[in-house]
């Protein structure tokens, strides 16, 4: 395709329409709604916004807090700063800060030899506070220290309504975070498969130390208790967390087998997985938490309400651009070149894809048929589904006559070819009179 050298030939535009009958609006009306202080649910693989409420307020989230504390245990045995098998003494400064007689703990000593792997579990499963302080010493060398490194940590990620100001999530007015900030902290903290095998054990034995025989521990997160009312066969972990001021809290992580191998095949997922955020599900004590049936009506919700749908169709003519020096025609259709496919809930509401378009509006023949010309952005309800080449429709070949004609006329429209056209005039009249005079002789 050749484009003419002056830049008034050619431009970009870019501009939001919305074009009937392009796909659909996934995210139709929604009656979908969860009674809690926040919720957020997302999709674990791409991290897109299936559902929340109030997923930026920030609120107490009491023992979910413990998901940082453990990431961070993860990463330094990761990094060879810490080992599993790792046997560390309690200190009595990391027991000191747990007063209130309420806090669960395992009752760890002053002096006592527990190994890190157990202290990780124990902070996991029965959300011992005493666990966690142990484990910010033995990684930071105090609580404070270790306090900002898990506020750097939440920074990285992302966290823009978190502050940390202890391990283990006892209420503190200056200690807050965000269900979507949660998000981020869970959904990094999954993809280290110590941390992925530590949430989702329903119970553990703890070694005997010098001051304890050994005992079970219990994972607080009923959900993957089969015996229990709560249990959910497809759930993974991963925190539960109350304090009177927070409410019942809980981060749940789900997994679901996709049956269908064709669709399997084309999404490239062998699996379905969310991440639910509950913050202050109910404030009824320890009898009453309702975080669990909430968890799971999230999960069916995603699990049930979102489907594999075409969003965008291949071959879907979007917008047209204006083509010089062709007999073929003064114009070409530009059309998607594939189609685009994503998760989408509800039934498909044709009509309602907005489209950010960016193409060439002016060209100049050749148009060769397929030829790239633009990009559209797929956007519905703010959020970004990828973009789409624009291609042409059809070929527009180049005429040599207009090409000539264009070039002569421009030519002429300049006041150099209006001086020859008149030099030509001129020269014409003189010769025509002296013609004639010369014939009279």
């Amino acid at each position: 395709m050749k484009k003419k050298l002056t830049a008034m030939l050619c431009m970009i535009l870019l501009a939001v329409i919305i074009l009937p009958g392009a796909g659909l609006d996934v995210r139709a009306e929604d009656d979908f709604s969860v009674e809690a202080d926040a919720a957020i649910l997302i999709d674990l693989d791409t991290g897109k916004v299936l559902y929340e409420k109030d997923a930026d307020e920030q609120l107490y989230p009491a023992s979910v807090t413990k998901m940082m504390t453990a990431l961070i245990a993860v990463e330094s045995i990761e990094e060879g700063a810490l080992d599993l098998k790792q046997v560390v003494t309690v200190p009595q400064e990391a027991l000191d800060s747990i007063s209130d007689p309420d806090a669960v703990t395992i009752f760890l000593a002053a002096g006592e030899k527990m190994k890190v792997e157990d202290l990780l579990y124990a902070t996991m499963l029965p959300s011992a506070n005493d666990a966690a302080n142990v484990l910010a010493y033995a990684i930071g060398g105090s609580v404070d220290a270790f306090v900002d490194r898990m506020n750097v940590r939440a920074n990285r990620l992302g966290c823009t309504g978190t502050h940390f100001t202890t391990p283990n999530g006892l209420h503190d007015d200056n200690h807050y975070s965000t269900a979507r900030d949660l998000s981020k902290i869970a959904r990094e903290a999954l993809k280290h498969p110590l941390f992925a095998e530590v949430v989702s054990t329903p119970r553990y034995e703890l070694d005997a130390t010098n001051y304890s025989a050994a005992r079970e521990i219990n994972n607080t997160n009923y959900l993957i208790h089969e015996k229990s009312a709560a249990y959910y066969e497809y759930a993974v972990g991963v925190k539960t967390g109350y304090t009177s001021k927070a409410g019942h809290c809980l981060v749940a992580a789900a997994e679901k087998e996709i049956e269908d191998q064709a669709l399997a095949e084309k999404t490239g997922l062998e699996k379905r997985r969310f991440l639910t955020v509950i913050l202050g599900a109910d404030r009824d004590g320890y009898n009453g938490n309702t975080a669990f049936e909430k968890t799971v009506s999230m999960m069916e919700h995603a699990f049930n309400d979102f489907t594999y749908q075409t969003i965008v169709k291949k071959n879907y003519v979007l917008t047209s651009a204006s083509v010089a020096l062709s007999e073929d025609g003064d114009s070409v259709d530009l059309k998607t070149d594939q189609d685009i496919e994503d998760w989408a809930e509800g039934t498909i509401d044709p009509g309602k894809v907005q489209f950010e378009i960016s193409a060439e509006r002016d060209l100049v023949a050749p148009v060769e048929k397929g030829e790239v010309l633009g990009t559209a952005r797929v956007i519905y309800d703010g959020e970004d589904y990828g973009r789409v080449n624009l291609v042409a429709s059809n070929s527009l070949s180049f005429s040599r006559k207009l090409y000539i004609r264009e070039k002569v006329t421009d030519f002429l429209s300049q006041w150099y070819g209006k001086a020859v056209v008149i030099l030509a005039v001129l020269m014409l009249a003189f010769l025509g009179a002296l013609i004639g005079r010369l014939a009279r002789r």
